[in-house]
């Protein structure tokens, strides 16, 4: 590629417009199959991937399914204990905040 650039910008004053047209051309052309070579085998990749994952599905996913409903019972385990856990703190701090209150009015008058 590098070639072609060079041939264009060191012979630019030499050759006419259309031989310069041309090799443009030629180096566009060569830079599309270049680009097209390079990205084949990422798109076997991928082909290949999905169909592996499409086989691989079937196997996976008692075991996905089995993750799941495990982490669902692990997330509801922390919400039941964060919540007595939280909970008479939160119940304190309103009620302390209730009483103030009450207070504050009570001392406005």
């Amino acid at each position: 590629m590098a070639v072609f650039g060079l041939l264009v910008l060191g012979l630019g004053g030499v050759m006419d417009p259309k031989t310069v047209a041309l090799w443009r051309d030629v180096a566009l052309i060569f830079l599309m199959v270049q680009g097209f070579i390079l990205i084949l085998p990422a798109l076997f990749l991928m082909a290949y991937a999905i169909r592996l994952l499409r086989r691989a599905k079937g196997s996976l996913l008692p075991a996905l399914t089995f993750a799941q409903k495990r982490t669902e019972g692990v997330e509801r385990g922390a919400r039941t204990f964060s919540s007595l856990l939280v909970s008479p703190i939160i119940r304190t701090i309103s009620a302390g905040a209730f009483v103030l209150e009450i207070l504050k009015a009570f001392l406005r008058r």
